[in-house]
């Protein structure tokens, strides 16, 4: 009888395990497909993203560097960059977003495998416009905005690799 319980117990124990939280990053890899941005203004403000993005990702995880071998390679592959158009902005929309896939990848240690997708929106990254920036006059393709959503996608995904 107790065989016939600890065997489902045990199934559903693993399955319950958290995902293992990343200890270290060695390398950043950020790649944007700008063809895939469908929006001229966009793919044109974003044409740095990968760069951008990579610094981002590189100053949100600064405890998480490593030059450890063994240490596990953080992919982006940003898919999806999209801004709102004047009746958006004019209606109060949230169109603006920039989405992506996130891996972990570790050849050392499997533990460290995560994959997951990310969106974040303008109203997320809304905490990452500076202060005494006027949000009502802003447009979509300017530089805080820009500079928001990377910051915003840089500290979530950062963030989900310890969920």
């Amino acid at each position: 009888m107790f065989a016939k319980l600890l065997a489902p117990a045990l199934l559903a124990a693993s399955v319950a395990i958290p995902a293992h939280a990343v200890e270290a990053v060695r390398a950043i890899e950020v790649e944007v497909d700008l063809s895939a941005i469908s929006n001229p203004e966009a793919a044109k403000r974003y044409a740095s993203l990968d760069d951008d993005l990579t610094n981002a990702i590189t100053a949100a995880a600064v405890g998480l560097i490593s030059d450890d071998e063994d240490a596990a390679t953080l992919r982006v592959d940003v898919s999806e960059v999209l801004l709102q158009d004047q009746f958006e902005v004019s209606t109060g929309i949230d169109a603006s977003s920039m989405a992506g896939s996130v891996s972990v990848l570790n050849s050392n240690n499997n533990t460290d495998y995560q994959a997951f997708d990310l969106t974040v929106t303008l109203a997320q990254a809304m905490p990452y416009i500076p202060e005494g920036v006027d949000v009502a006059v802003l447009t979509p393709s300017s530089d805080e905005v820009y500079q928001a959503l990377v910051q915003a996608f840089a500290a979530e995904a950062v963030a989900r690799l310890n969920d």
